[in-house]
């Protein structure tokens, strides 16, 4: 059995971290199909905004179904399933000559083997750390910066050089390696539980035997804990998770074609700017630590989420190119915190039992603002000529995601004023109750 925290688990981290790295890296080159299928297929841009943010949005609500599947199937198991599938649907989408084909594979196909391997490859690492528990499923997590910076500059490279067609193709086979990644998901053993015994009582006038008995326990007809819904902490993750989630996926869509459009860049330095965001979002993963030193978790999760809303609302007046991608990377920073916490905040708040169907209903309901997004910014965009006014909608969502932690505060607030003033009545009841000792010498005088 792997020793938790040491030795083989960080061999495990490293396979999460890749897994992370390829599929969340590869979600991230939306903005750059974005602009490059309404050319390819002469497709409108509210199609081509739908068929890209149908993959990440798919992936996320598909996380749900491997959150069942894990009562059945092994984690290994799951996941090498997983890694075909992607590796299938960006064939598919390279062969595909409609933009109907192209859906099904990247669409559909892709998103399904992309959401089997989430909540799996998370999940590893709940069996594989304790103490350092939190270290690994940040790192784990930076595997998505990892991929974001590298993966759109190698996506607009190949491009250039083979044609779209031939590019899905080698990210086709860089999804293979999914598949060794999820060789190294070995179960952990399990502690055996130790065999009943029949007591045995052997006398001159009597002979008896106690046979073990068992307790039947009900067992669950739902392959799915549903109960984490009633959690109010989870469901102030949940909504808030959401808010951010739609203004972080405005900016990973609108930002390439809104440099191209209103500064005239070219596509190579738009690109450059989903790098920049990805970097500033992976240093803001890794510095999180900091944040919560000097913060409780939840208050660094309120600041960190006023300052995106801040900076998704500054993308609209930067006058030059350096400037937009500065605050691209700065919002990177920033949103690299707030992406983490969720995960920290379900383990904090929620018990380990029910953190399989807390991670995989959280990335379920991440995955409504991602497909509502996109094609929503596409329509503002053809209304109103601009993406300025989809980054003031996307700021003002944005800063909605203090909302649900604003409430809990004074909730909390509130019921630590009720136990004040019990414990303020209880302590002048007791003043004014006589001490027994009193009671007698009053009795005897």
């Amino acid at each position: 059995m792997a020793t938790m925290d040491q030795g083989w688990s960080w061999v495990v981290l490293v396979a999460s971290f890749s897994i992370s790295g390829l599929l969340f890296g590869l979600s991230k080159c939306a903005g750059i199909l974005y602009t490059v299928l309404p050319q390819m297929f002469g497709i409108s841009r509210s199609q081509a905004a739908t068929i890209t943010t149908l993959f990440s949005g798919l992936m996320c609500g598909f996380g749900i179904i491997s959150g069942m599947l894990l009562k059945y199937i092994s984690i290994r198991k799951i996941v090498v399933l997983a890694g075909v599938l992607s590796s299938l649907g960006l064939c598919i989408s390279a062969l595909a000559k409609t933009s109907s084909m192209f859906l099904l594979g990247y669409g559909i196909v892709l998103a399904i083997g992309g959401g089997l391997s989430i909540v799996p490859s998370r999940m590893v690492l709940m069996e594989y750390f304790d103490k350092k528990r939190n270290l690994a499923i940040g790192l784990s997590l930076t595997g998505s910066c990892v991929g974001g910076i590298c993966l759109p500059p190698l996506m607009e490279r190949l491009q250039v050089r083979y044609g779209i067609s031939g590019t899905l193709f080698i990210f086709s086979g860089l999804l293979l390696n999914i598949i060794p990644a999820a060789l190294t998901f070995f179960p952990r053993a399990k502690n055996p539980k130790p065999k009943p015994r029949e007591i045995k009582i052997n006398t001159i006038t009597s002979k008896l035997s106690l046979k073990p008995q068992q307790t039947k326990q009900k067992k669950c007809s739902c392959p799915l804990d549903f109960s984490v819904l009633t959690h109010f902490h989870f469901t102030a993750i949940s909504a808030s998770t959401c808010c951010a989630i739609a203004g972080f996926s405005a900016i990973n869509i609108a930002l390439p074609d809104f440099s191209m459009s209103e500064l005239n860049v070219s596509r190579s330095q738009a690109a450059l700017l989903l790098s920049g965001l990805s970097t500033g979002d992976l240093l803001g993963r890794m510095f999180i630590s900091v944040f919560n030193a000097k913060f409780h978790l939840k208050h660094s999760y309120m600041i960190g989420l006023v300052f995106c809303a801040i900076l998704i609302l500054s993308v609209a007046f930067m006058p030059s190119y350096w400037t937009l991608f500065a605050c691209a990377c700065a919002y990177g920073l920033v949103s690299g915190t707030t992406n983490v916490t969720p995960n920290l905040l379900i383990n904090e708040y929620i018990e380990p039992k029910k953190w399989a169907p807390a991670f995989a209903l959280n990335t379920m309901f991440a995955s409504i603002p991602i497909m509502a997004t996109a094609p929503l910014i596409a329509v503002l965009r053809e209304t109103f000529g601009s993406y300025v006014q989809c980054f003031y909608i996307a700021s003002l969502v944005s800063l909605c995601a203090i909302l649900p932690w604003c409430l809990e505060s004074i909730v909390q607030w509130k019921k630590k004023k009720e136990v004040y003033w019990l414990t303020k009545e209880t302590r002048e009841r007791l003043r004014h109750t006589p001490h027994r000792s009193e009671v007698a010498l009053r009795s005897i005088f």
